[in-house]
């Protein structure tokens, strides 16, 4: 799989990765994205770039030979084992310029390696591994949960890409052959989609690459699309505000750049909710968040101003949520919270099968104290219990821990939590029954 590298990608391509150093006169071992490591050899003059984007002047190949999947790569001012060592984990790039000019129909395998695969009903089927020929065409191989698809590249299969995805329309029956093994892997109908409407699309795109919502996103877990409401005001100053009726403060959002964005998304993905950010709405909280995780597409309407006309509200829109009894600027905090809260909650988006399950509020109370590294902190020690390496133990102190906090911060989560026998007796021992108790019968 690639890695991400910053670059000029309009002035060079990437190849691979320097995977290790490789004996003591500076040669190095290249990890060709490929699959190809006899292509190194074509270019006498590579550059490398870290994982901060700083690139190396040009480096002249002094030798370049093959070893298994690899390259065992000279570069003319790397002459020892140390200079080697400290460009392991490197982008190997060359420049563009160098490249030779390719037919219209031809294309570099470098660049389809890495690629999201989806399909016409933008399905996520996985990510290209490599690529090989058969000696008729060239073929890519995508990596689908535990199962390799093996999928022709021509003009008819291969029907629209950008920098990150491929859309493709296979022969009849070829997807069909490994259906069984994608949905067991949680491929195919498994990705969420989130279509976000927004006059601020800029605004969102850093949330959205970093942590858990980049790392699902690669993975084809969810999909993310920004709209621009402006896109759909076809006046001359693309207005999507104007003043209401009747007098009053501020501006009011138009309801027709609203309806034809929702109609035109709605058109490739008819079941899509539709969900309006407004401060009227119901307030958001965890049993919503795994409601709406249960959908397969999401259509976030970002209120802004003073609101969005009534009859768009009234025709369009399936729910109306707010975070809480505060102001927002817009509704694109709020979509984000939305979006990071409910893909938490997708199938294998954790790394951790539990994460989700035993987060606060997954049954109605607050986390119990966590500790870590170092035992001794300001004075103040890690709780015996916890060192005691008894998992009942444990398990019983963060229980009370949890209904403890709870208790003290937010009474009104207890009267929704539901215990076990084993948790009431374990309440009775410790003098919190009757706390719960009251709370849950409201006397």
């Amino acid at each position: 799989m690639t890695q991400d590298y910053s670059f000029p990608s309009e002035d060079f391509l990437l190849l691979g990765k320097v995977a290790k150093a490789h004996g003591m006169r500076g040669e190095v071992k290249v990890f060709p994205f490929s699959g190809q490591p006899g292509n190194i050899s074509a270019y006498r003059e590579l550059v490398l770039v870290n994982d901060i984007g700083i690139l190396s002047p040009p480096l002249v190949v002094l030798n370049c030979k093959v070893q298994g999947k690899m390259a065992i790569v000279r570069f003319g001012s790397i002459t020892n084992r140390d200079k080697a060592e400290s460009v392991v984990k490197m982008g190997v790039l060359v420049a563009r310029k160098f490249l030779p000019e390719l037919a219209e129909d031809e294309f570099y395998w470098h660049q389809y390696i890495g690629r999201t695969v989806t399909d016409l009903k933008e399905r996520h089927i996985g990510k290209i591994k490599t690529i090989f020929s058969n000696g008729a065409q060239d073929i890519m191989v995508i990596e689908a949960g535990n199962k390799e698809i093996l999928v022709p590249i021509s003009k008819t299969i291969v029907i629209k890409e950008n920098a990150k995805e491929i859309t493709i329309d296979p022969p009849s029956g070829l997807l069909e052959l490994y259906t069984d093994s994608l949905l067991g892997a949680g491929q195919i109908n498994s990705q969420m989609i989130f279509d976000i409407l927004t006059i601020f699309p800029y605004l969102l795109d850093s949330p959205l690459n970093e942590s858990i919502l980049k790392r699902a996103r690669n993975k084809g877990q969810i999909k993310v699309k920004l709209t621009d409401i402006r896109d759909f005001a076809f006046d001359r100053h693309q207005t999507t505000d104007d003043r209401p009726f009747g007098g009053g403060e501020g501006m009011i959002m138009k309801p027709e750049p609203l309806a034809l964005a929702v109609k035109t998304i709605k058109a490739e993905q008819p079941g899509g909710k539709v969900l309006l950010l407004s401060p009227q709405g119901i307030k958001y909280d965890q049993s919503i968040a795994r409601r709406l995780s249960q959908e397969d597409s999401l259509i976030l309407v970002c209120g802004r101003y003073e609101g969005v006309d009534e009859r768009f509200r009234a025709e369009y829109v399936d729910e109306e949520i707010s975070l809480g009894d505060f102001i927002l600027t817009g509704g694109e905090l709020a979509a984000m919270v939305i979006v990071d809260s409910v893909t938490r909650l997708l199938p294998g988006v954790l790394g951790c099968t539990d994460s989700a399950e035993k987060d606060t509020f997954s049954r109605n109370l607050l986390k119990h104290p966590q500790y870590t590294r170092p035992r001794v902190f300001n004075g103040s020690e890690v709780p015996a219990e916890l060192l005691s390496g008894n998992h009942e133990l444990i398990e019983t102190y963060r229980f009370l821990g949890s209904v403890k906090r709870t208790l003290q911060r937010r009474p009104g989560l207890v009267k929704m939590a539901e215990f076990s026998n084993k948790e009431l007796k374990i309440l009775r021992q410790h003098g919190l029954y009757d706390d719960v108790m009251h709370i849950q019968k409201d006397i």
